[in-house]
């Protein structure tokens, strides 16, 4: 992985040069990573750059939260939006769900209220139902205890059958048997947002769940918030802080195509 501040200015003049379609993440990379997942916010920076973007280049937020959830966060004239790992979007104003087949939503509801029941049993622990999928955050229950719900949530889906679990950062998230991720959702949304010109696809998140994004799109800008070797991403930000200033530079870049003059203390 390369650091992307010291590549800024070759990333900002591919984007000059051709355009972007910027799909990006929401928690840990739009917004701060927060104890409890419902008081996640994007700060008034943030939001005000994103704006400025998407006045000139298609964004997309690719989240694994529910679609509604999402757009409540990102209340942004034009935005689209992949919720649900993909399994929900929203495009031009118009709303798409994949179809889960029954057998799958019985599953699901098996699952769903066995996981009610160990949110009960564990202090610490919030259980998120999006309705195309589940998810159980255990960033606040004691680290002993973690391997415990990882198990007890691994035995729930393997026993309804039919389901797969995404581990991201402290959360499980359990999701139907369909071909269906991150990845998917941002090809399909580049397709969707990218028009004749084939601007260059841009993709920034911080989870695990975001690698199959970076994957898919290893020709475009793939950016993941913390350094790994072992993240498929092509870049790397140092701190979600960095997104801001990224954001920022490319508010202006929107605004006045022509320059790419961006000072280091912006980046920074």
């Amino acid at each position: 992985m390369r650091a992307a501040e010291k590549h800024m200015d070759e990333i900002l003049r591919r984007i000059c040069e051709r355009g972007c379609v910027l799909m990006i993440d929401f928690d840990g990379t739009l917004a701060p990573i927060v104890s409890d997942p419902r008081r996640a916010r994007m700060g008034m920076r943030t939001r005000h750059a994103l704006e400025v973007v998407a006045r000139r280049y298609p964004v997309a937020i690719v989240t694994g939260r529910a679609l509604s959830d999402a757009q409540s966060r990102v209340p942004i004239r034009g935005v689209s939006f992949a919720g649900n790992h993909g399994l929900e979007r929203s495009m031009k104003g118009r709303i798409h769900r994949v179809r889960i087949p029954a057998i799958l939503q019985r599953a699901l509801g098996t699952v769903r209220a066995r996981l009610r029941s160990v949110a009960r049993d564990y202090k610490g622990i919030y259980f998120e139902d999006k309705v195309y999928s589940l998810s159980l955050h255990y960033r606040r229950l004691p680290r002993a205890k973690h391997a415990v719900i990882r198990a007890e949530v691994m035995d729930a889906a393997r026993e309804a059958g039919g389901l797969r679990v995404m581990e991201g950062i402290y959360v499980l998230n359990i999701l139907p048997g369909v071909r269906r991720d991150k990845g998917t959702a941002a090809r399909e949304m580049y397709t969707s947002l990218a028009g004749r010109k084939k601007p260059v696809p841009v993709f920034i998140g911080d989870d695990v769940t975001d690698e199959d994004a970076f994957r898919v799109l290893r020709k475009g800008i793939t950016i993941k918030v913390g350094k790994s070797n072992a993240s498929a991403a092509r870049y790397y930000f140092r701190s979600r802080a960095n997104v801001d200033s990224f954001l920022y530079a490319l508010s202006k870049l929107a605004r006045s195509p022509a320059s790419l003059e961006v000072s280091a203390g912006e980046r920074k």
